[in-house]
């Protein structure tokens, strides 16, 4: 029974509502079909090389399709004379203008006119380097290999270790050549410059597998879908800067097909089409099923920016939109972020103890950012930039100046020491550079403030000591703002020679860690309370601030319930932007910053597996919305082609219309926090007051 007070709420809402829009879509678009070619018949195989689709189907011939225009695949040759034997495990590889089909090798020069040369070798394992490397028919532990170097000739050689007569023993079976070395289903990686003599150079000490029978390397992804031991798939990420493989496993996420493109799984199921977020937990982030295609489609690859699908009867080149549109993986979590040209430098800070390093990463392409170098720094925290140059804060060694001209091989410049004095040991957190002046945090010596030089050299001229450690710093016109353990602290900066502290802010009881940070927007202060959400302030005096609302800026939608920790606050245009680490990012409209509105949330994760992914620091360029994101890396989202999901559109259908309505009056009625738009962990007028002013604004 709804209780009276939210019966005169409920008739009012149903009034607004009578001149809202009925169906207001949000921008995100479906998957698109650039081009398509009907009347094939059971295709049992895919491979794509350049600009060409290679398909062999069940009833034994074989396509070659023309895949440079996406707009108009042309089906250049289907040949159905082939001596070709097509099943479920026939494999297509495509070496020197030959393609091994099975055993048989098609001479595939004019690709309007594909023609048997030969039979070979079995291509039931991957061609690596001109060698196929097939498992011993004599002993399960050994290899044999077969020389494809001349796909033309009448013979085809076969070598075998002197060492041991019936095979090579490679400890696993080779699936892939990546960065010019053999790997092995173990991730064990051999040189083979001398096919006669592999050499081991790098033993991952996993145990032996013995049992992929479906993997695929599509840079940097080494991708192990299928197991005769019934093994979870295992995503095996390449990470050049410190050339080392990650792997993920995922189980209980059923799949026909599967690729990975910048940190987005793509995933071909029962139900059609499933994005997920990469990730130990991957967090779905679209669900397609309304195309008869993608219910059905059988292969999914990659071909530059776009992806072919194959269905039973159907070839298509698709345009699929994600949100984030990307990401990135370092080895490290990541908790800072900075921004400087083509450049995003990420550090860890205090999101790990037991590691901390600093990450380079390419983001000339945000769709296809590239993690590039690792700073030679242990112990990074707080980032910032004068281009070409990067300062990061290292708790160790104190302020390292690094010249980032070539992000592929980071120079060290010089360091300063932040401690007192200069004399003692730094314990250097964090760096703020506006303007003409950097302002140093030490977490022991307080602040240091110096006078930028010559581009990038640092001059001393203050410092500040506080009562208390010191994490974190915000500078905004004439007043700094420091995070201490427990408080946050007002400093006068109108003469950076001679700071002063005007006043401090005490952290909320209950509050984890401390106030993580403060944006000041005119005579209003907001603080990141951690656990606490986040408050605002009346600084019109910063000698004596005053507390004048509070947020626990938790969101509740269909997915879960997100409590936000929140990390970091930006606001730009009337919209509010929170890192709320485990719960993600939400983006609010701000225009009364006294009922602000819930427009867009994106999880960071899906509850009750929230621990993997961790939104801290944001940055806004343009259109794209970038965030250190923990064990996650670097992710970017797209804020404007594809908007994220809409806050109040509750059935996910993409359109706000009488069930958006009907799910909130119930919501509202029980006092479910699916309904507590504003949010402060009540149930009122002003709930209602955002969900109608969302409503009547639409969906972004």
């Amino acid at each position: 029974m709804i209780p009276f007070q939210r019966s005169i709420v409920l008739i009012t809402l149903c009034v607004h509502l009578a001149v809202a829009q009925e169906d207001a879509s949000y921008i995100c678009q479906p998957p698109q079909m650039l081009g398509m070619i009907s009347g094939l018949d059971n295709p049992a195989s895919l491979t794509i090389e350049g600009d060409y689709a290679y398909i062999a189907q069940s009833d034994d011939s074989f396509l070659i399709v023309d895949i440079s225009d996406p707009m108009n695949p042309v089906l250049l040759a289907d040949a159905d004379d082939l001596p070709i034997d097509v099943n479920d495990g026939t494999r297509i590889v495509i070496n020197q203008g030959a393609a091994y089909v099975g055993n048989a090798i098609i001479n595939i020069e004019d690709k309007t006119d594909p023609w048997f040369m030969r039979y070979g070798a079995i291509t039931s394992r991957p061609l690596i380097n001109g060698f196929f490397y097939l498992r011993s028919p004599a002993y399960f532990d050994r290899t044999n290999i077969y020389n494809a170097t001349r796909p033309y000739a009448i013979g085809i050689d076969s070598f075998e270790d002197p060492d041991a007569a019936l095979g090579f023993i490679f400890g696993g079976l080779p699936v892939a050549y990546v960065n010019g070395l053999l790997v092995t289903d173990r991730l064990d990686r051999f040189n083979i410059d001398n096919p006669h003599a592999p050499v081991l150079v790098d033993d991952s000490n996993y145990d032996n597998i013995y049992t992929i029978d479906e993997y695929r390397f599509d840079e940097p992804y080494l991708l192990f879908l299928e197991d005769s031991s019934n093994v979870d798939p295992t995503i095996n990420i390449y990470q050049k800067p410190i050339d080392i493989f990650t792997t993920i496993e995922f189980d209980n996420i059923p799949f026909s097909d599967l690729t990975v493109h910048a940190e987005n799984m793509f995933l071909l199921n029962a139900e059609g089409l499933q994005i997920y977020a990469l990730s130990n937990e991957p967090s779905l982030v679209a669900s397609h099923t309304d195309d008869p295609l993608l219910a059905s489609a059988q292969f999914i690859r990659q071909h530059n920016d776009h992806f072919v699908l194959v269905s039973e009867n159907t070839f298509a080149i698709y345009d699929i939109p994600t949100n984030p549109i990307s990401g990135v993986r370092t080895i490290l979590p990541q908790s800072h972020l900075e921004l400087m040209g083509d450049t995003a430098i990420l550090s860890t800070g205090n999101i790990d103890t037991s590691a901390q390093g600093a990450s380079v990463v390419d983001i000339s392409n945000p769709a296809n950012p590239r993690w590039v170098s690792e700073l030679p720094v242990n112990d990074a925290f707080g980032i910032d930039s004068i281009a070409p140059y990067a300062f990061v804060a290292n708790k160790t060694e104190g302020l390292m100046v690094f010249d980032l001209s070539d992000p592929f091989n980071p120079l060290l410049e010089t360091s300063y020491n932040t401690s007192v004095n200069q004399a003692g040991t730094p314990n250097t957190r964090d760096i703020y550079i506006t303007g003409d002046y950097a302002y140093t945090i030490d977490r022991n010596a307080g602040l240091a403030i110096y006078q930028i030089v010559n581009d990038h050299e640092l001059q001393p001229i203050s410092t500040l000591a506080f009562t208390q450690a010191v994490q974190r710093i915000t500078v905004d016109g004439d007043l700094a703002f420091v995070s201490g353990l427990s408080r946050l602290y007002i400093v006068n900066m109108v003469n950076p020679a001679t700071p002063f502290i005007l006043s401090s802010i005490d952290e909320l009881p209950g509050t984890t860690n401390y106030i993580h940070s403060a944006t000041r927007q005119g005579n209003l202060l907001y603080t990141a309370d951690s656990n606490n959400g986040y408050r605002i302030f009346d600084i019109s005096d910063p000698a004596t601030p005053a507390q004048i609302a509070h947020f626990d800026a938790d969101v509740s939608t269909k997915q879960g319930v997100f409590e936000a920790f929140a990390y970091e606050l930006i606001i730009e245009n009337d919209l509010l932007y929170i890192a709320m680490s485990f719960g993600g990012f939400a983006i609010y409209d701000n225009t009364d910053p006294f009922n602000p509105v819930l427009l867009r949330h994106a999880p960071a994760a899906l509850p009750p597996a929230n621990n993997i992914a961790r939104y801290r620091d944001l940055e806004i360029r343009g259109n794209h919305l970038y965030t250190a994101a923990g064990n996650a890396g670097l992710r970017v989202y797209d804020l404007n082609d594809c908007a994220l999901p809409c806050a109040i559109d509750f059935n996910n259908d993409g359109n706000l219309n009488f069930f958006d309505v009907s799910i909130f009056l119930v919501a509202f009625g029980e006092g479910d926090p699916l309904a507590d738009l504003q949010p402060d962990g009540n149930f009122n007028f002003f709930d209602v007051a955002a969900f109608i002013t969302a409503y009547q604004t639409g969906c972004p």
